[in-house]
């Protein structure tokens, strides 16, 4: 019988132990998983019902935002049609973050395409429409740019009444990000509500829907400009350039522009 302090018998524990910590992390995985992606899709529900100004971010039951949810209407369409609403893939088994980095499902963007320094764009995108009272009321659309040390993932929320009206009438209606991560107190006041609040009502569109929507420092034009945030030069800058990128052609314009015909049908 070999002795418990032998070279093999210690390697024999080790890779005993070993194999049941995997298999205790991998049950633990699979068991919590589904609880997770619950948690998410809670989470991003919150998320679009806060951008859009219908939920204030306080404690709510699950319930309470499953309910007031229904009145947005969970949509996906392909950014590379213009018949676009598409009934495949479902919006519950999408995953959006996912299929950009899935070169099956996204494409390679070159430098001089990537002025938000996301690499790839994915065919598919959610977009989600608000209707209260029988009436459009807000498109809120998902967008996403690299800033100085993350990329920034958030949603923009569109006056669709606004739109109706034509594109240099368009307006902000509400921005948030809800997944960074910039320095604290510098890049990351795009948490701030003060920063967020200037968004409201900022002009996105000129008359020939090229998108005037910016951040700059100190703003000479502040109907169509944000201030940009003190000592965040750069994070400003990726936030500049995601809103060039998401509402101008390869992004949401086109999608808005024949929203815009629909809603004057």
């Amino acid at each position: 019988m070999p002795r418990r302090d032998s070279l093999p018998q210690i390697f024999k524990v080790s890779i005993i132990l070993c194999f049941v910590c995997a298999t205790v992390v991998s049950l633990a995985a699979v068991w919590l998983r589904p609880k997770q992606d619950a948690n998410r899709s809670r989470e991003m529900k919150k998320n679009i019902l806060v951008v859009a100004g219908i939920y204030d971010g306080t404690e709510h039951t699950d319930n309470d935002v499953a309910d007031l949810f229904e009145q947005i209407d969970e949509r996906i369409i392909d950014l590379d049609e213009t018949n676009w609403y598409v009934d495949d893939p479902k919006p519950d088994e999408y995953d959006q973050a996912k299929a950009s980095k899935d070169p099956q499902k996204s494409r390679e963007l070159a430098a001089e395409e990537d002025p938000a320094g996301i690499n790839r764009r994915e065919q598919y995108s959610f977009v989600y429409r608000i209707d209260e009272n029988g009436v459009d009321d807000q498109i809120v659309l998902p967008i996403r740019g690299y800033g100085l040390w993350s990329t920034l993932w958030g949603l923009i929320a569109i006056d669709t009444a606004s739109l109706r009206q034509g594109p240099e009438h368009a307006v902000v209606q509400g921005l948030t990000y809800y997944n960074h991560k910039e320095t604290p107190g510098l890049g990351g006041e795009v948490d701030n509500p003060t920063w967020k609040d200037q968004w409201k009502g900022k002009r996105i569109f000129d008359a020939n829907w090229n998108v005037i929507l910016d951040v700059v420092k100190n703003p000479p034009e502040p109907d169509h400009q944000v201030e940009a945030i003190s000592g965040a030069t750069i994070t400003s800058r990726g936030v500049s350039n995601m809103m060039q990128y998401w509402l101008g052609e390869d992004g949401f314009g086109p999608f808005l522009q024949t929203l815009h015909e629909e809603l004057n049908r």
